[in-house]
């Protein structure tokens, strides 16, 4: 069966990115990105070397380090260079963290954005050549909206939508659901302390994931934006949670027959 390696949250960090790359080609793996990938970001968005004053564990301080110069920063030429280069895909969703009008943009198709990189829209359906069925489901809500800008560090199409959901689920079943949210909360994740609106408006961002679940009865669902790695199963389903750029739990090699 064809290998993949699934990767967690980038958040534009080449430096992580060429990590799963090579990870990747030694495999002879697909790579397929949860979302929060940013290697295209807009407006007050920028997307740049970590700061090595700043703890890499703190996000918040991250994203106001990424957030401090108000230019568009296109790194997709790079990124792809890098997959050519290596002999490796990489297959990506939407996160909150991503400039959708501008991956919306794309036309529909492989390599819809560079060589060797494809933008899978919402509801989006990608079957290899071993017949495995992959369907895409992107967005999620940001909880720390106070602290952005409308249509320059967050975006409102952020969020799964229903019509999100039926497009999905024209395709039947899948063996693989690919989505940047989870369905329920990973284990140790709290949403204790949320502001109360944003905190309704993620559960029933989950709950479309779950729906989504609930109609396409996939072998696997694995998700990102959490910064979680684990693994669950319930049922005839495994659930992958991936962890961020930086961290061990970044990616999982996974081919179809090992869940």
């Amino acid at each position: 069966m064809i290998p993949y390696l699934f990767v967690g949250d980038l958040h534009g960090n080449m430096a992580s990115a060429d990590l799963a790359i090579a990870e990747a080609a030694q495999y002879g793996a697909t790579i397929i990105q949860v979302g929060d990938w940013g290697f295209l970001w807009g407006s007050s968005t920028r997307t740049i070397p970590d700061d090595p004053d700043i703890d890499p564990d703190d996000f918040g301080a991250q994203v106001a380090h990424r957030l401090a110069s108000p230019r568009l920063i296109d790194q997709t030429d790079n990124l792809s260079a890098l997959l050519v280069a290596a002999g490796v895909s990489m297959r990506y969703v939407d996160g909150n963290h991503d400039v959708h009008p501008l991956l919306r943009a794309y036309p529909p198709g492989d390599d819809n954005v560079a060589p060797n990189l494809t933008y899978q829209p919402r509801g989006s359906l990608y079957v290899d050549a071993d017949g495995t069925r992959f369907v895409f489901l992107g967005g999620a809500v940001s909880i720390d909206k106070a602290a952005r800008v409308p249509g320059r560090s967050w975006w409102p199409e952020e969020a799964v939508t229903a019509a999100d959901v039926r497009a999905a689920e024209r395709h039947g079943a899948a063996h693989v659901l690919v989505t940047h949210d989870a369905a329920v909360l990973p284990p140790g994740v709290s949403d204790v302390g949320v502001a109360v609106g944003h905190r309704l408006a993620a559960a029933d961002n989950r709950a479309y994931i779950a729906e989504a679940i609930q109609a396409l009865r996939p072998q696997v669902h694995v998700h990102g934006h959490w910064h979680r790695a684990y693994q669950t199963r319930a049922g005839r389903m495994t659930t992958i949670g991936l962890d961020r750029d930086g961290h061990a739990g970044l990616w999982r090699l996974w081919r179809r027959g090992d869940d």
